[in-house]
């Protein structure tokens, strides 16, 4: 996480994946209440994150702050990318415990991912 939300980088790059007719089709005459038409399907997107504080989760104090996720979220579902699995480690700032918690738990969740994958 970068200032709440994607690096510069990395958004360029989706800018540049976001292309009518190759990642999505605009087809109102079909749907003109949601004329966007996804083109990337059965995808898994695996997005490992880094935030320097904690608390970004549902009902914690920095849920508000959590842009990246649901902008992420939106992004590729409008592509068609609809499973998508973020792994967060948190507390990067603070270092220390916290921190070393944190790594351990994305390290298990990935683990457990790869056993079901």
């Amino acid at each position: 996480m970068y200032n709440w939300t994607v690096p510069s980088g990395f958004k360029a790059y989706i800018d540049n994946i976001v292309r009518i007719d190759r990642t999505w089709a605009y087809i109102p005459e079909e749907n003109p209440e949601f004329p966007y038409e996804p083109l990337v399907r059965g995808k898994k997107m695996f997005v490992v994150t880094a935030r320097g504080d904690g608390g970004f989760a549902p009902g914690e104090r920095n849920e508000k702050r959590d842009f990246l996720n649901p902008y992420l979220t939106e992004i590729f579902s409008m592509l068609g990318v609809t499973d998508i699995e973020f792994i967060n480690i948190e507390n990067d700032e603070y270092g220390g415990q916290k921190l070393e918690d944190s790594i351990a738990a994305a390290r298990d969740r990935i683990d457990r991912l790869v056993a079901t994958s």
